[in-house]
């Protein structure tokens, strides 16, 4: 029982460490996008990131979370 559970808090803390990693903006793009399901448009109008920008902005973040556990998550 021990080895799921320290396993799923690796993760966690691997999570948060990338997150930490981030630039804030994307960061905030990641967790507006991925959170909230908030669109572009409506990340623009949230934080000032323009929506045509957005999109990079999660390619980055998406590339830094699959590094977790060997991007096997």
């Amino acid at each position: 029982m021990d080895k799921p559970l320290g396993c799923a808090e690796r993760v966690w803390t691997e999570f948060l460490a990338v997150l930490d990693a981030l630039p804030p903006t994307t960061r905030a793009v990641f967790l507006l996008h991925a959170l909230f399901d908030a669109s572009s448009e409506e990340i623009e109008h949230t934080i000032g990131v323009r929506s045509d920008a957005c999109p990079n902005h999660l390619a980055r973040a998406r590339r830094a979370v699959q590094t977790i556990n060997g991007g096997n998550t």
